[in-house]
């Protein structure tokens, strides 16, 4: 589904992420702050999971089939749902992170960081 098929084009923005690399990654096991082509393409090809938690530290999973890169630094996700449980948490706690697994491979990172909903300003129209 691209973006022009979401009714409410609402964005939710990752920023300043610590990135974790898990099993043969070219970067081991450290934590990067910078989102590396290598991550960029490996985004674009495998699936993402984001994990929330309220204010409470109750947690929350859910699928993203639309997360995209804004630049080195940030992420975005189309938030389909912006009265959901995950755009309620991000309010909450303005934290949130994206799992993104090749699965066959073995290969995962981790990608966490500030997290905001926005539905307009520089950063939105440069994606929508």
């Amino acid at each position: 589904m691209g973006f022009n098929a979401i009714s409410k084009k609402m964005f939710s923005f990752i920023q300043n992420c610590l990135i974790s690399c898990f099993r043969d990654c070219v970067y081991g096991d450290r934590i990067m702050a910078r989102l590396t082509d290598e991550l960029m393409e490996f985004m674009e090809n495998n699936p993402a999971e984001l994990a929330t938690a309220d204010k409470d530290g109750v947690p929350h999973v859910a699928p993203k089939g639309s997360v995209v890169v804004v630049d080195e630094d940030t992420i975005a996700y189309a938030e389909m749902y912006p009265e959901g449980r995950s755009a309620q948490n991000v309010r909450e706690t303005g934290k949130a992170a994206v799992s993104i697994v090749d699965y066959p491979n073995q290969k995962a990172y981790m990608i966490r960081g500030d997290a905001e909903l926005k539905d307009e300003g520089d950063a939105y129209k440069k994606i929508v």
